[in-house]
This record gives structure tokens, sequence and C-alpha cells, in this order.
């Protein structure tokens, strides 16, 4: 089989376990929450970047047909991948991305949020080697599901998704006009990238130059998540029913790797790399901030006084807190008798400060 015929059934089998996952999953997510991401969606099967126009009648008419599609892959289960001619699980990443590296492309697996299955096939941007890890670098995505994080680790395996990372930059980009953000605006002129700007040939080239500046932050986060892992997280979530529970357990997760000595923090702190930074605590999420509000309030008096020291200082302390909330999780985890006595201890112990 020639790799062109290889490379396209690969991507429909990849795309079909896509539609049976959010078959199934969908439901899971707000419905503001879904209509973004089938808006991101829509981009991605398209083929269009994130400030193009999105017709109404066109996106409609492709929402209709996914409707049906993830109507017929109710309780479907997930079909394993053919590559010249043998089967594999679509799960095996390892195995997978071994056979079809040569063609510049790029597989990933896993469990996202919910511990809904989430795929993706792309085209190879780079591979490089750091610290025992493989870090893939994904280009234009073939086929993916509608949930797309920018950076996902599976064993020695790291994974930067420039599409979703793109998404995620140009909303930050769009917002900085409403936030009114000075250090926002730093940021993103310190990349040619100004509000109002024409949609041409320089505003690609500027959105690739910051794509690839901000992607060495989540690169970090998932260089720590990985270095600061134990075992037993990954079996908790797992056992984990409650949702509010497990997005409590994965944004402590989060915020570990954000303020360990390994993550993106300390790495913005020691570099002293001000536009970066105010990008990375600008995106903070609502629960991460309720969770870690100190950081923000550091932040805030930092654009005052200009010391690196309180930041430092409050990343330092934030990881000690969160390395605690950690290790009551784990011993509850290790004496609880059932599973309803564990969630209790954990929504008991939900660190908020």
């Amino acid at each position: 089989m020639n790799d062109h015929l290889m490379i396209k059934e690969l991507v429909e089998q990849v795309k079909l376990n896509c539609d049976i996952s959010d078959a199934q999953y969908w439901g899971s997510f707000s419905i503001c929450g879904l209509l973004l991401r089938l808006r991101d969606l829509y981009r991605s099967e398209q083929g269009l970047n994130p400030w193009f126009p999105i017709g109404s009648e066109d996106i409609s008419a492709w929402l209709g047909e996914k409707e049906n599609r993830w109507a017929a892959f109710q309780g479907r289960d997930y079909i394993e991948l053919t590559i010249d001619g043998k089967r594999y699980d679509p799960f095996d990443v390892s195995v997978i991305n071994g056979i079809i590296e040569e063609r510049s492309l790029v597989y990933g697996a896993g469990y996202g949020l919910y511990m809904k299955p989430t795929f993706f096939i792309a085209q190879r941007h780079s591979l490089k080697k750091r610290a025992g890890f493989l870090i893939y670098y994904s280009g234009k995505e073939y086929a993916r599901d509608i949930f797309a994080s920018p950076g996902m680790s599976q064993g020695n395996r790291i994974f930067l998704r420039l599409d979703p990372l793109r998404t995620l930059l140009w909303q930050k980009f769009s917002e900085s006009g409403e936030k009114k953000l000075s250090c926002l605006e730093e940021a993103f002129s310190r990349f040619n990238l100004r509000l109002g700007q024409t949609s041409d040939a320089l505003l690609e080239e500027a959105f690739e130059e910051l794509i690839l500046g901000y992607a060495d932050v989540v690169l970090h986060h998932e260089l720590a998540e990985a270095i600061e892992d134990v075992p037993k997280w990954a079996e908790i979530l797992i056992a984990m029913e409650d949702r509010a529970a497990e997005y409590y357990l994965r944004t402590l997760k989060d915020l570990i790797a954000d303020t360990s000595d390994h993550g993106p923090l300390r790495k913005l702190i020691d570099s002293t790399d001000r536009e970066i930074l105010c990008l990375f605590i600008t995106s903070i999420g609502s629960y991460h901030d309720k969770l870690y509000p100190e950081m923000k309030k550091s932040w805030n008096a930092f654009m005052s006084n200009g010391d690196w020291n309180v930041l430092e200082e409050t990343r330092r302390l934030g990881y000690v807190r969160f390395i605690s909330c950690r290790e009551r999780i784990l011993e509850a985890y290790r004496i609880s008798k059932n599973k309803e006595e564990f969630l209790l201890t954990v929504r008991q112990a939900m660190c908020v400060p």
C-alpha cells in the first residue's frame, strides 16, 4: 500500500474513534463549553486558522452531519488501528508512533477530562529528546476529538500540539483589547502582533513565532507533571466517579506541575521573562485561580514594584501547600474502607485557601 493511501485510511480510523468518544462524552461538557469546542473542531476539520470567519450556514450543516454521526456511534467500541495490514490497540501510542514516524506523522491517545478517551493524528512538526523524554511537536492535525489540550504526555513521550495552542493564544490575543492589560499588549507587541492588523502572511508568521515561544511553557508544564507524578494518582483518577472531585484532583496535579522547581513558573521567573509570564498568569483558569489566588495577588504587586522575589516566594510556598494537599489525598485513599468514604474525604480536603 502506498503511503498516501495508508495515511488516508489511518486518518479515517482515528477520526472514527474520535467520533465514538465524542458521541459518548459530549454531554459531559456545559452547553457553552461544548459549542466552543465544536467551533474549534469545525475549524480543525476544515483546515481554518482561528482568525478565519465561519459562515453560519456552513457550520450549521456540519453540525447536523456531526449529530447524525454521533447518534450512529452511541455505545460502539473503539476500533483497532490497521497499519500495513497489522492491527494495533488504539491506545498503544508507543508502538504506533514507532511505525508511523518515518511518514512524518505523530499519533496521540489517552484519557482527558472526565476520563474521556481522546485521540489525534497530525503532521509531525519536529521531534526532540530532552531529559529522557521524546518530545513530539505536532503541526496540522488530520483528525482529533472535541477535547484538545495543547500538551499531553504518556510514559516517556510528551506531545506538544501546535494547532490547539494556536487557538488558545488567538483567544487570548482577541481578549487582550477587552481586558486592556498593558502587559498583554507588551507580550503580543514583542511578536509584532497588534489588534486590528490584517489577517495576512505577516500575521501568520508572527503568530507562528509566538506559538513556538509559548510552546516552551507548555513543555515545562508537561515535564514537571511527569517528574512530579506519583503512580497512585492515575489509579485515583480512574476510580473517581464524582466529576467535581475529579476536576479538583486534576487541577491539583496541574498546580503542582506549575509551581514545581521543574515547572514553567520557575523557568519564567528565573529568566525574568515578563511578557511570556503575563500570558501565563492571565491564562490561569477560574478554578485554578480559586485554588491558587496568591499568585495573581503577587502578580498584581509585581506589576507595581517589579519585585521578582515576591513571585518566586509565592511559587515556592504554593508548591509546598499543593504537595501537602496531595499527601492528604493519598493517605485518605490508602486508609479509606470504600469509595464513598474516600470521596467524602476528598470533598472535605479540597484545599481552598
